[in-house]
């Protein structure tokens, strides 16, 4: 809930992105990854969680966020 209020909230702001070919307004996408944390978790397979749900929310478009969890 909290990263689709940042997304309203960039969105509303409607800062101009001349440079872009997809939008005349900046967005961002994110991607999210959470874990029970124990001792067989570590930092970076966290990262990489995080990393591909980032890339996934870009091919889905712009302006998503997408959220996963480390099992």
């Amino acid at each position: 809930r909290l990263m689709n209020n940042a997304l309203d909230a960039v969105q509303a702001l409607c800062i101009e992105h001349s440079g872009s070919q997809v939008s005349d307004y900046l967005s961002f996408s994110a991607g999210l990854c959470s874990t029970v944390p124990d001792e067989l978790v570590k930092p970076d397979d966290l990262i990489r969680c995080a990393d591909a749900a980032l890339y996934e929310a870009k091919a889905r478009g712009r302006a998503r966020i997408i959220f996963s969890e480390l099992e």
